[in-house]
């Protein structure tokens, strides 16, 4: 059975991983001296803490009361 990913593994570049969220890509490069799958546990766990910031970042208070 084929493995799934979260993120999307693109050649490119000498490899990067990439990840749409919220209309918007973001890019996560593989290292130097790392393989495929080690470069995508560290992406992974890169793309979370990104996330949390977006998402921290996105909560939009109306104070409608003056």
């Amino acid at each position: 059975m084929a493995t799934k990913y979260e993120l999307t593994w693109r050649k490119e570049q000498g490899g990067r991983w990439r990840k749409k969220y919220k209309g918007k890509a973001y890019y996560f490069p593989r290292l130097p001296n790392e393989n495929k799958a080690d470069s995508y546990s560290r992406c992974r766990k890169e793309f979370e803490k990104k996330k949390a910031e977006i998402d921290a970042g996105s909560t939009v208070r109306h104070d409608y009361e003056r």
